[in-house]
């Protein structure tokens, strides 16, 4: 197995530790590129943390000797892999070629305000997830590989979590294929786990809905989206994040730039792309 694979299989396995509650906001990187003197990792992370009142004491941050700034935006590129998290926009990018490796993530922390939402009522608020890329077999490798994951959770202020969901899927080549993959026509496709309201937008490879009760107690939101491949691969349009709140509602963001970037036109009413559609199949449910 070569240390670029084998990088890959740590950071899969590392996701794990995401399952914890996000109570900050966060955007990270970590890559690899294979030199002549051997595998050369670097970290970048940028994180600001409000924690909650009381005695909790949870949180995430940035590891010692990793923190990059302030901004909630993070990027790195050599001659191997090109990589960044935004939350400005929402969208992760990777890029590499056979001798690099990267995993990204963002997260942030929303204070909602819903108009209607009163105590002890709840109300949905939805994510549209997409994942847009390419990746192929290295030399020397059985497969190429990508993975992206999620996880939010609401309530958290208070010791018991409101609700939370989260979704976790991967992409292959077939075994010694050369052709090169996309995430919505992959030889391989894999949900490795999902948690809650989270489902594939009808028979699509590359695009995800998840929803989340939020209370009137405690109408806050915590998110986070990461991806990791190996090259070759170019997800450099992208993996994307948009929010979607009931009408009229607004939230306001512990990196206080979470998609500011946007508005698209079209949809900048609901703060992302519409989803009657997961709104008809939750009430089904």
């Amino acid at each position: 197995m070569t240390p670029c694979s084998r990088w890959v299989k740590w950071a899969i396995s590392a996701m794990a530790l995401l399952g914890l509650p996000a109570w900050a906001y966060r955007a990270s990187l970590d890559t690899v590129s294979l030199l002549p003197s051997g595998p050369v990792l670097v970290s970048k992370c940028n994180s600001g943390l409000t924690p909650p009142p009381g005695n909790y004491q949870g949180g995430w941050s940035c590891a010692a000797g990793t923190q990059t700034g302030t901004d909630p935006f993070v990027s790195h590129t050599d001659a191997n892999v090109s990589a960044s998290a935004d939350l400005r926009d929402g969208k992760l990018r990777l890029a590499a070629n056979a001798s690099g490796s990267a995993t990204v993530q963002l997260g942030d922390m929303l204070w909602l305000t819903i108009p209607g939402l009163g105590p002890g009522q709840v109300k949905t608020v939805s994510f549209d997830l997409v994942v847009n890329g390419t990746y192929g077999r290295a030399p020397g490798q059985d497969r190429g590989q990508a993975n992206y994951w999620f996880n939010a959770y609401s309530g958290l202020y208070t010791y018991a979590l409101t609700d939370q969901v989260a979704g976790s899927v991967g992409w292959r080549t077939a075994s010694g294929s050369n052709v090169v993959n996309s995430t919505a026509k992959p030889e391989e496709f894999y949900t490795f786990s999902t948690f809650g309201d989270w489902a594939q937008v009808g028979n699509k490879t590359n695009r995800f809905v998840a929803s989340i009760d939020v209370s009137g107690d405690d109408p806050t939101l915590g998110f986070v989206i990461g991806m990791t491949a190996a090259g070759p691969a170019d997800f450099s349009n992208t993996a994307t994040v948009r929010l979607t709140l009931p009408e009229e509602s607004s939230f306001r963001s512990e990196s206080g730039v979470f998609l500011t970037a946007v508005p698209e036109p079209a949809s900048a009413g609901l703060l992302g792309l519409g989803l009657a559609a997961l709104i008809s199949w939750r009430r089904r449910r």
